[in-house]
C-alpha cells in the first residue's frame, strides 16, 4: 500500500479509546521512518507524554503515549 502500513496504525490509534482506560498507555511498533507520523497521530488523538524508542540498530522503532482523560 502507498501508506506503508500507516493506515493500520491510524486505525489502532483511533480505536484505542474504546479499549484503554484514561491514563492507559499505547505503544506501537512501526517502520524506522514512521516515528514522526505516529507521534503526530497520537497527539491528534489526545495522547500525551509521547516518546519514541530506538531498536538495537539505533533506529526509531516504537512510539507510544499516555491516553488523556476524555
Amino acid at each position: 500500500s502507498s501508506d506503508s502500513g500507516l493506515a493500520d496504525l491510524r486505525r489502532i490509534i483511533s480505536d484505542s479509546k474504546d479499549y484503554l482506560k484514561p491514563s492507559g498507555c499505547l505503544i506501537l511498533e512501526h517502520g524506522f521512518d514512521q516515528a514522526l507520523d505516529v507521534s503526530e497521530k497520537l497527539e491528534m488523538a489526545g495522547y500525551s507524554e509521547i516518546q519514541t524508542k530506538l531498536d538495537l540498530a539505533g533506529l526509531e522503532r516504537a512510539t507510544g503515549g499516555k491516553r488523556n482523560a476524555d
